[in-house]
């Protein structure tokens, strides 16, 4: 792997289940997938205008290598410093040309929490 993808941090893809609690309703559990690598940069001002349009929190602007197994409205934390971020547009609709050296996908990814 080249040095372009070494400036991408570890994310953990996060995983929900949810389970009967026995009295008629419903427990939410999360728990950790496969570690991803992403690079994320603050988001245009158009983006940031949408994101308050839909009451989004902060959207960032996600870089993916091109094999990453994410899609949209994924949860993904961050291993440095456990931030929590949802995939909020598809990563396939916008990935670099065939012909470009660095592969990557694009999406829009929004600081959050994980819902319960």
């Amino acid at each position: 792997m080249s040095f372009f993808y070494d400036a991408f941090k570890d994310f953990t893809i996060k995983k929900r289940s949810v389970v009967s609690d026995g009295e008629g309703g419903y427990i939410t559990t999360w728990t950790d997938g496969a570690v991803v690598k992403m690079s994320l940069t603050l988001g245009s001002a158009q983006e940031a205008r949408e994101a308050l349009s839909q009451r989004l929190n902060a959207t960032f602007t996600a870089a993916l290598p091109i094999d990453t197994p994410v899609k949209r409205d994924d949860y993904l934390q961050s291993v440095d410093t456990g931030d929590i971020y949802r995939i909020a547009t598809n990563p396939q609709d916008n990935r670099t040309p065939p012909e470009a050296v660095y592969q990557c996908l694009y999406c829009t990814a929004e600081r959050t929490e994980l819902p319960l």
